[in-house]
């Protein structure tokens, strides 16, 4: 009987599941670290391809696309080797593993190219700028994300090389996330990132959650950005995580000695930035790479300084013998600061060997800051700006949200799916209230039935004192619905008095 009363507290405090319906699919977890694929060295996200996993390769998430992008073996070719001059096996790391069309046959797609290049105009974009065919050939191959198989369409890339994993697209159009939805998988196109870190001295493993968040993996509030804004931080490219920097300072320290800070507060030189995983460097554009070269005042080496080492994303490499360190303290739209470490901006030259293994060059000392200038003159924050911040983005709310993340990858996740009943800051805040919510009312609901016990238990024993003051027992109860006596009082007192002698009375 006791059991039957907490289900009926439980339904009393929880009003607002009789008033809606809500989602039942549970957010997918996926591990970021390095890929344990035979011959491979590369950092990311480990995928199979096909129904019995014919292949395994390593992604990075992607918000240029919106179609999973697989890397093919035709890009180490000898004309991908050309430029860079990379051994094949360098190129098959870089690339996370390379997969051979003809393996894939069975999957072909190729009517549906057009499809393939109107749903990833952003990709057609950067790609037609060097001259390129952006897909070659499309797929519709089964994708193993953590024992789970999806089946969209797939592009195959074959020319190129300012690309480098594949590519799980995760954009505003994303055909991975619509299928997930549609299949029942997960409740919302909505996914959340924590990078991990690759610094050299504490490197950690990320994971990117599908279809909702993890909210053991930030402090604090999540702090809310619109995708659709009057005005555009970044014009001249297509991301879809646009934010404006409102300060940007720059602190230094070389051979020991604190160097002055630059500062880029003024409106008229603070930019837009992309935010991207993609790229791990920043990019930062012309100008403020030649600060920072000038204010360190180090002589950058090239490539062709450290031959047998291929550099993934080349920043700014100088000799070692230059003692430096460097933070950088972001400020987004006046909401949100972050101070990125000097672990993660400053390390030791890392690459691949000719192997294709990780190799680290320690007479080199690279800034991740990209040396080039950035496509389409676009300012991007990579993984070092992410390596302390937590990224959510929910499509089908029209924002992203940032927050601190936390720097550890040995805690248990806690996942709150999006979609319905989901919760989420209406003021540009989530406050993480569903966990306390529901501890809340469950306390609430024990300590309400143990005082109903009390009450009982109490009443009865009087009940029983009373009938102890009879001459004599007045024997058995007489079979038949006779009414219990009710108590002067009535209200709580009447409800307790008749379940408790109903209890009394249905006893052998």
């Amino acid at each position: 009987m006791l059991l039957t009363h907490a289900a009926l507290v439980f339904t009393f405090l929880s009003p607002v599941a009789s008033q809606q319906t809500c989602a039942t699919g549970l957010p997918i977890r996926l591990v970021i670290g390095n890929c344990s694929i035979p011959g491979i060295s590369a950092y990311g996200i480990q995928l199979g391809i096909g129904e019995t996993v014919q292949a395994e390769v390593c992604g990075a998430v992607s918000t240029v696309s919106n179609s999973t992008l697989f890397m093919s073996r035709e890009l180490c070719e000898d004309d991908g080797l050309k430029n860079p001059r990379i051994s094949q096996r360098q190129c098959s790391s870089r690339r996370g593993g390379l997969i051979d069309w003809n393996d894939f046959s069975a999957f072909n797609a190729d009517g549906q190219i057009s499809e393939l290049m109107t749903l990833n105009p952003s990709w057609v974009t950067l790609m037609r700028l060097e001259g390129l065919d952006p897909f070659k050939h499309a797929l519709k191959a089964p994708l193993n994300l953590g024992g789970r198989t999806i089946t969209t369409l797939e592009g195959v890339v074959t020319q190129g090389t300012n690309h480098s994993l594949h590519h799980i697209g995760l954009g505003g159009e994303s055909s991975l996330l619509t299928e997930l939805v549609d299949k029942d998988v997960i409740t919302g196109r909505s996914w959340s990132v924590n990078v991990g870190s690759t610094s050299y001295l504490f490197p950690r493993e990320g994971s990117l959650v599908l279809g909702g968040k993890d909210d053991n993996s930030y402090e604090g509030n999540l702090i809310y950005f619109p995708f659709n804004r009057g005005e555009r931080p970044v014009k001249q490219r297509q991301c879809p995580l646009q934010v404006s920097t409102t300060d940007l300072t720059i602190r230094m320290t070389v051979n020991g000695t604190e160097v002055a800070p630059l500062r880029y507060n003024d409106s008229t030189v603070t930019s837009g930035f992309c935010i991207e995983s993609y790229d791990t460097h920043l990019r930062l554009g012309p100008s403020k790479v030649n600060d920072i070269i000038r204010a360190a005042g180090i002589k950058l080496v090239n490539r062709a300084d450290y031959p047998g080492l291929y550099n993934l994303e080349e920043g700014l490499v100088f000799p070692s013998s230059t003692e430096l360190t460097m933070t950088m303290e972001i400020t987004i739209e006046n909401k949100f600061t972050v101070i990125i470490p000097s672990h993660e901006l400053v390390n030791p030259l890392r690459g691949l060997d000719t192997d294709g293994k990780f190799a680290v060059a320690p007479e080199y000392t690279e800034i991740g800051v990209f040396r080039s200038d950035p496509l389409e003159d676009s300012a991007v924050l990579g993984k070092a700006f992410l390596s302390q911040v937590y990224l959510y983005v929910d499509w089908d709310k029209e924002k992203f949200a940032l927050a601190k993340q936390k720097q550890r990858s040995d805690i248990a996740p806690v996942l709150t799916p999006s979609g319905p009943c989901s919760s989420s800051g209406s003021q540009g805040t989530d406050r993480k209230t569903t966990i306390g919510l529901i501890a809340g009312v469950s306390a609430l609901a024990f300590v309400t039935l143990g005082m109903l016990a009390v009450l009982i238990w109490f009443y009865r024993r009087y009940i029983r004192n009373q009938n102890r003051d009879g001459s004599a027992d007045p024997g058995p109860t007489p079979p038949g619905p006779a009414p219990p006596d009710v108590p002067r009082g009535g209200g709580f007192g009447q409800i307790i008095h008749a379940w408790a002698s109903g209890r009394t009375s249905g006893r052998q």
